[in-house]
C-alpha cells in the first residue's frame, strides 16, 4: 500500500516538475541565463523520470540506470554555466571557456555508458569501480564548489528581486543535490536502503526543488513579517478558542447533569453556536493586540485617510490632493520623489506603448519586475527600457471608465528591498481611494469653472 502511495506521489511530483520546465522554457529567448536555467530544469525533469523508471524491474533497467548517471553529470555542467551567466550574460565567459569548463563533466557523462565507474549486475544491484569516486567527487566539485560558490558570491552582491530569487534557488537546489548525492553514495558504497524509503527521500527532494525553482521564477514575494503576524494571530486565536471551550465543556460535564442523547445534542449545539458567534470577535481582539506588538500599518492608514479628507476640504481641492497624494506615496512606497504626469505630457508622447498600456490595463507598473515578465507581454521590453531611462521605479495610473486623471511616477527607491505582494496590494488600495477622491475633485473644479464662466 505504501509503495503504491509513493508511486502516485512520484507521478504528481513529475507533473509539477513538467510544469516548472514549461515555465522555464517560456523564458528561453530573453537571456543566456534563462537558456542555461531552462536546460538545468529540463535535464532535471528527465533525471527525475529516469529515477522513477528505476523502481521497476524492466528490460530497459540497465540502460535507464546509466542514463541517470549521464543526466546527473550534464546537470552539473549546466548548473555551472548558469551560475556564470546569472543574472546578466557574462561576456568574458565565452563559449570556448564554457565548453572548456564543462568538458570534464561531458566526458564522464559519456563514460557513464561504459563500465569504468560501475557495472550494473541486476535490479538495484551493481558493482562499484574505484573510478566511481572520481565521478562522484567531480559532481560534488561542480555542484557545490563551482556552481554553488559562484551563486553564493552573487547572492551577497545582489539586491531586490535577484537576491530573493537566488535565496530560494540556492536553498532548493543545493539542499536537494546534497541529499541525493549522499543517498547515492550510501546506496553504491554501503547497500540498498529499501525501495520505499528511497522513493520517499527522492520525492521530498523533488518537491522541495520544484517549489524552490517555481518560487525563484516569480517576481513578487510575500513579506515574511506579515505572514508571521497573520500566522501568530490565527495560532493565538485558535489556542484561546480551544482553551475556552475545552474549559466550558469540562465545567458543564461536572456541573450540568446531561441525561440522555437529546440533552447532549442540545448542549453540543449550544456550544457550536457560541463558537460561531464569538470566533470572529475573538480574532479581531487578538489582531488588535498583535497589531500593537507588530507596529501595524493601521495608524498609517488612518493618517492617510485624514490627509486625503483634509486636502479634499481645502479650497484648492484638486492641486491640494495631488500634493498630499505625492507625499503619501513617498512614505508608503519608500521613494525619494513622486511626480504627477498627465497623459498628454511629453513623456507619454515619446512612449505611446506605455501610455496605451496604462490606459487600457490600468495596472500599476513596477519597473524592477518587468524583466521577469517579458514573456507575458511583447510591450514589456520597450516599456522597461523607457522607464529605466527615466529612472521611474513605479507608475500608478489614475483613471476610471471614461475619466482620465493622469499618472503618478515614483523615483528613487530607498533601500534595496523589492515590493512585496502585500505592499503592492496596499498600493492598489490607495490607488482606488485616490482615484475616487481625484475624480470628485476634478468634477468639482470643472463645475466651479463653468459657474464662473456663466
Amino acid at each position: 500500500m505504501l509503495d503504491q502511495i509513493t508511486n502516485i506521489f512520484t507521478i504528481v511530483n513529475l507533473t509539477l516538475y513538467a510544469y516548472v520546465s514549461y515555465l522555464s522554457l517560456k523564458r528561453w529567448r530573453f537571456s543566456a541565463a534563462n537558456r542555461r536555467f531552462a536546460i538545468v530544469v529540463v535535464l532535471s525533469f528527465f533525471w527525475i523520470l529516469s529515477n522513477f523508471l528505476q523502481i521497476f524491474d524492466s528490460p530497459i533497467y540497465m540502460f535507464v540506470f546509466r542514463v541517470n548517471f549521464f543526466l546527473a553529470a550534464l546537470i552539473a555542467g549546466a548548473m555551472v554555466s548558469f551560475s556564470f551567466h546569472y543574472p546578466k550574460e557574462d561576456y568574458k565567459f565565452t563559449l570556448i571557456k564554457e565548453i572548456a569548463i564543462c568538458l570534464p563533466v561531458i566526458l564522464i557523462a559519456i563514460l557513464s555508458f561504459t563500465d569504468i565507474f560501475f557495472t550494473p549486475t541486476g535490479f538495484r544491484t551493481q558493482q562499484t569501480m574505484p573510478l566511481y569516486y572520481v565521478y562522484f567527487g567531480l559532481l560534488f566539485i561542480y555542484f557545490i564548489f563551482i556552481g554553488g560558490v559562484k551563486l553564493i558570491i552573487k547572492l551577497k552582491s545582489s539586491s531586490g528581486i535577484q537576491k530573493i530569487q537566488l535565496s530560494y534557488l540556492l536553498s532548493g537546489y543545493l539542499i536537494a543535490i546534497l541529499v541525493l548525492l549522499i543517498e547515492s553514495l550510501y546506496f553504491n558504497l554501503v547497500g540498498d536502503i529499501g525501495i520505499v524509503l528511497d522513493k520517499m527521500i527522492f520525492n521530498i527532494s523533488i518537491l522541495f526543488t520544484a517549489a524552490s525553482v517555481y518560487i525563484s521564477m516569480r517576481y513578487r514575494f510575500l513579506d515574511i513579517k506579515i505572514v508571521i503576524r497573520k500566522g501568530f494571530i490565527k495560532l493565538v486565536s485558535l489556542l484561546l478558542l480551544f482553551g475556552s471551550y475545552f474549559f466550558l465543556v469540562l465545567w458543564a460535564q461536572h456541573n450540568i447533569p446531561l441525561r440522555g442523547t437529546n440533552q447532549q445534542i442540545v448542549f453540543l449545539s449550544l456550544v457550536t453556536i457560541i463558537i460561531v458567534i464569538t470566533i470572529d470577535p475573538i480574532k479581531k481582539l487578538i489582531a488588535k493586540i498583535v497589531d500593537g506588538l507588530f507596529n501595524s500599518n493601521e495608524k498609517k492608514q488612518e493618517n492617510i485617510r485624514r490627509q486625503i479628507d483634509a486636502a479634499a476640504k481645502g479650497r484648492d481641492t484638486f492641486d491640494g490632493l495631488i500634493r498630499s497624494i505625492k507625499q503619501i506615496y513617498t512614505e508608503v512606497a519608500n521613494v525619494s520623489e513622486a511626480y504627477f504626469l498627465e497623459f498628454d505630457d511629453e513623456f507619454f508622447q515619446r512612449s505611446p506603448e506605455l501610455k496605451s498600456y496604462l490606459l487600457t490595463k490600468r495596472k500599476i507598473v513596477i519597473t524592477d519586475e518587468l524583466p521577469y515578465r517579458f514573456e507575458e507581454n511583447e510591450q514589456y521590453p520597450k516599456m522597461y527600457e523607457e522607464l529605466k531611462r527615466q529612472k521611474f521605479k513605479v507608475l500608478i495610473p489614475i483613471c476610471e471608465d471614461a475619466i482620465v486623471i493622469g499618472c503618478f511616477a515614483l523615483l528613487g527607491r530607498i533601500g534595496d528591498k523589492t515590493y512585496s505582494t502585500q505592499k503592492v496590494r496596499e498600493l492598489y488600495t490607495l490607488k482606488g481611494q485616490f482615484t475616487d477622491a481625484l475624480i470628485n475633485a476634478k468634477l468639482y473644479r470643472q463645475a466651479i469653472e463653468r459657474i464662473k464662466k456663466d
